[in-house]
C-alpha cells in the first residue's frame, strides 16, 4: 500500500464497499513489512535474472563484456537548483539491449524510529532501519550510481565506461 499511494482509510473504504469487515492500521502496517521483505527478494531475483539476459545479448549482439545501460535517479522532493534537501532519493538502471532493469538503489536520509528514539534521548529499538545516506541530497545520484556499477562488476557484467 505504501508503493501504491494509498492508506488504512482508503483500503477500509475499499473493504466496506465490498462489505468486507474492515482491518486496523497497526494489521496494515504489519502485513506492508511482511510483503516487504517478500518484494524485495523478488525484486532482486528479477533484477539478477535481467542482468543475465543483458549480458547475454550483449555477447551476441556485440562481441563485447561490457554493457550499455542507461540511468535515471530522482529525489521525493524536487531541487530548485540552489537547494537540495530531499530526504529521500532512487535510482535504476535500465539496459540498452532488455529494456529492463539491471539494477536499481535507494538512499534515505530519515529514519522516523531513530528520529523519535533521538528526541526522547534513548536508543533506537531492533528495527529494519532504512537510512543509509548521510551526505547531501545531490550526492545521492552519483553514489547510487558507482554503487550499482560496482554490484554489476561483482556478478560478473562489466558496464561500458564511456557515453553515447
Amino acid at each position: 500500500m505504501v508503493h501504491s499511494g494509498i492508506c488504512g482509510r482508503q483500503i477500509n473504504s475499499f473493504l466496506s464497499a465490498l462489505n468486507i469487515p474492515t482491518v486496523s492500521n497497526t494489521l496494515l502496517s504489519k502485513r506492508e513489512k511482511e510483503m516487504g521483505s517478500a518484494m524485495e527478494c523478488v525484486a532482486q531475483a528479477s533484477v539478477m535474472e535481467n542482468l543475465s539476459s543483458e549480458v547475454k545479448l550483449s555477447k551476441i549482439d556485440e562481441n563485447t563484456d561490457g554493457l550499455t545501460v542507461s540511468v535515471d535517479c530522482a529525489w521525493q522532493k524536487r531541487g530548485s537548483g540552489r537547494s537540495f534537501d530531499s530526504l529521500s532519493g532512487h535510482c535504476s538502471m535500465i539496459g540498452a539491449k532488455t529494456g529492463k532493469v539491471v539494477g536499481y538503489n535507494v538512499r534515505s536520509k530519515f529514519c522516523k524510529t531513530c528520529d523519535n528514539s533521538a528526541k526522547k534521548g534513548k536508543t533506537p529499538n531492533k528495527h529494519d532501519c532504512r537510512m543509509n545516506w548521510s551526505g547531501s541530497a545531490k550526492a545521492m545520484e552519483q553514489d547510487m550510481v558507482v554503487e550499482m556499477m560496482k554490484t554489476c562488476k561483482e556478478k560478473g557484467a562489466v558496464v561500458d565506461n564511456h557515453c553515447r
